[in-house]
């Protein structure tokens, strides 16, 4: 292999390029054997991590001026530079220098997760070295890199640290969050790379080719063998062999962020078991956040109506059945407003011969007036809203629809957690569980959460009505739920998938 040759590999690797197995074992090859080469390229190296932790971290060094540094690198002949190396730039050390350029596994962890979410076997403390994967089949984990950017991948997903500020998507989605400190931060992946110049942007894999959105800021795009081009806010665009194309934005395909710990202390909760068996009140267990008297319901129906729920076997003793004929629960507790915190914990049986008008609603509050002021969990009734008979969370012009048909007349165990966010959002605050299990999301709409608890037309927490059901009188399709609803608990926190999983295993929250 010519020296020119040598020079057009070594500076492709370094720019992040992919070599063939048959490239990468030539140019080791070549170097091993030529010290001079050797020598000019550990410079070269060095001079790469220079740049990339001293000069492309600093916020006023900008984008253009490393575009134009990046020709001038490969342009000038490797063994034409000061050789820095040449102390140590000797056959017998032609292996170890080698090794290092190409194995750098030896050095201190990169990275290391924060966080996890519906991943199944993944550590709660555990970092990386470069070179090292990340892998899981579904589910989130964060991860922050040593130079602080912090990325979120969901699942299924195989993440490869590169570096201090730099890592290797080859399947799945993430989102990076990208200090000042971090700025340069790159994900390379299958069909280019792209360089953060101040921002949040997002990155998923489609086959050879990847999807860039950019959330916030400002990107560099890549695709292999075409020129660097720019992306700002609000932009998106797929990298791969044909070049850069334009995408539309979908900002509410991405979890921006994890749920935050709720801390040590014990959760405040209300939990209705339907453990009476008889009679026209439920009433309910609850710390901190609500009297008895607010948090018992009375078994009624809409005005008009005649029929009310009935009692039925549930997982734990009694439970509730809803005819979907009128018949709801009503309380007096107001629910959780605005964005803050919330759990919806409960068991239900829908019947496989549900129809479109007795999906609505499982748990309800809040105004329904304006966009975005109502909490609502229900069995998703609408096709054009994603898979019918999933777990719906919908906010009143906003929804976020799961993909698991639970219309089979068996029990299931729901949750749905919205962690606080400013802003919140349906698309990125909001989780969802089935069986213990976070459950996909088939639809996810762009809408800020702003739950109206105390307004004039706030609705108080009810169950088995649809909280488009405001005044009385009113009589509408698809306003009450047909099934049984068992071990209801409502709670201001974000529960974790740990909590979930012991609400539906005992019935408590575990502290």
């Amino acid at each position: 292999m010519t020296d020119f040759e040598t020079e057009k590999l070594l500076a492709r690797w370094i720019d992040g390029d992919t070599l063939t197995d048959a490239e990468l074992a030539s140019l080791k090859a070549t170097l091993e054997s030529r010290p001079d080469l050797l020598d000019a390229a550990a410079d070269q190296v060095v001079l790469d991590r220079l740049l990339e932790h001293r000069v492309v971290g600093l916020a006023d060094f900008p984008g253009e001026v490393r575009r134009e540094m990046l020709p001038v690198r490969k342009v000038v002949p490797f063994f034409l530079r000061p050789k820095v190396w040449a102390a140590v730039a000797t056959v017998a050390v032609a292996g170890w220098v080698a090794d290092m350029v190409f194995h750098p596994l030896s050095q201190g962890p990169v990275a290391e997760i924060t966080g996890s979410t519906g991943a199944d076997g993944i550590p709660t403390e555990k970092s990386f070295r470069k070179g090292e994967i990340l892998s899981f089949r579904e589910g989130f984990v964060s991860v922050r890199f040593k130079d602080g950017a912090e990325v979120v991948i969901e699942g299924e997903a195989q993440l490869q640290f590169l570096g201090t500020n730099r890592a290797k998507l080859l399947k799945g989605s993430a989102v990076a969050n990208v200090p000042e400190s971090a700025h340069g931060f790159t994900i390379d992946g299958p069909g280019g790379k792209v360089v953060d110049i101040g921002t949040e942007f997002a990155v998923k894999t489609a086959g050879d080719q990847m999807e860039v959105h950019v959330l916030k800021g400002e990107v560099e795009a890549k695709a292999q063998g075409h020129r660097t081009v720019s992306l700002k806010q609000d932009k998106a665009a797929l990298l791969g062999k044909s070049g850069v194309a334009s995408l539309a934005i979908a900002p509410g395909n991405f979890l921006t962020s994890l749920p935050p710990k709720h801390g040590a202390s014990p959760v405040d909760y209300l939990h209705w078991a339907f453990d009476e068996g008889s009679g026209l009140e439920v009433r309910a267990d609850v710390r901190g956040v609500a009297s008895p008297e607010q948090a018992t319901g009375t078994l009624t129906s809409l005005p008009g109506g005649s029929i009310v729920p009935e009692w039925m076997d549930g997982v734990n003793g009694s439970a509730i059945s809803f005819s979907g004929q009128d018949d709801y629960i009503q309380t007096e507790f107001p629910g959780f407003g605005g964005s803050s915190a919330r759990t919806v914990s409960l068991w239900v049986k829908v019947p496989q011969n549900l129809k479109a008008t007795e999906g609505y609603a499982l748990v309800s509050w809040g105004a329904h007036s304006s966009p975005g002021d109502t909490w609502q969990v229900s069995i998703n009734p609408d096709e054009k809203d994603g898979p019918v008979g999933s777990l719906r969370v919908g906010t009143h012009e906003g929804e976020v629809v799961g993909t698991t048909d639970l219309r089979d007349g068996a029990w299931h165990h729901l949750a749905a957690v919205l962690y606080e966010g400013r802003p919140a959002n349906v698309a990125t605050h909001i989780l969802l569980y089935v069986d213990g299990r976070l459950e996909p999301a088939a639809r996810k709409s762009i809408r800020r959460i702003d739950t109206d608890i105390t307004g004039p037309l706030a609705q108080r927490v009810a169950f088995g009505k649809n909280s488009a059901v405001r005044s009385a009188g009113a009589r509408m399709p698809k306003h009450t739920f047909r099934g049984g609803i068992d071990e209801v608990t409502l709670c201001p926190a974000a529960l974790s998938q740990k909590e979930i999983q012991a609400l539906m295993k005992t019935g408590r929250i575990e502290p």
